[in-house]
């Protein structure tokens, strides 16, 4: 089995996007989205083939200073080694803290793109709970005036018909002022759990 590794060491070695260097690194040297579900297949296979054919070999520790090329010892591979090593002169160590604290803010630029996603879908199946409520007056599902569809959700763009096959096309009829959100299919399951899975896109 061929793996699709990265060139960039944090790298998913299944889909190739960045992904975080935190936790105990496999003995492989290999990392993969915990995540997502094609990822975690992925690394379930990898493990397979690393027990049918033995312990895999470890990963090579980098011997060469990354800013200075100075030759390193050799020791035992650390948490952190996939990003490279650093000698201990000035400019290595400020080196090494300005790449380590690149792919930190990367990794927080991430979570908070995760996070205010999960916000928006929170906001939509709030209003959408709401309209669907018979006790609650303040809103009910309205009809589009531009699709006709009589499910749509106040301020949220919501699916147009289509026939089997064809790519999924947002109605934006009941914006009313508001931008494109991004539900995803989240949003979509929870507000018309009868229409297929797919993506809004924006």
């Amino acid at each position: 089995m061929t793996l699709n590794v990265g060139s960039d060491p944090t790298t998913c070695a299944h889909c190739g996007e960045r992904v975080s260097s935190r936790g105990r690194r496999s003995k492989t040297g290999r990392r993969y989205h915990s995540d997502r579900p094609a990822c975690v297949a992925a690394k379930h296979r990898d493990r397979y083939q690393s027990r049918k054919n033995g312990e895999p070999t470890p990963p090579q520790v980098p011997t060469i200073c990354r800013c200075c090329g100075r030759t390193l010892p050799l020791r035992a591979w650390r948490a952190g080694d996939e990003v490279g090593r650093w000698c201990d002169r000035p400019n290595c160590r400020a080196d090494r803290n300005r790449v380590r604290s690149e792919i930190f803010s990367a990794e927080k630029a991430d979570q908070a793109a995760k996070i205010k996603h999960l916000e928006t879908v929170i906001h939509f199946l709030s209003d959408t709970i709401m309209a669907d409520w018979d006790g609650h007056f303040g809103a009910n599902r309205i009809t589009c005036p531009e699709c006709h569809n009589v499910d749509a959700i106040d301020g949220w763009a919501h699916p147009l018909p289509r026939k089997p096959g064809e790519p999924a096309k947002p109605c934006r009829g009941t914006l009313n002022g508001y931008e494109a959100r991004n539900i995803g299919v989240e949003g979509l399951i929870g507000a018309w759990p009868t229409l297929p899975r797919f993506d809004i896109p924006k």
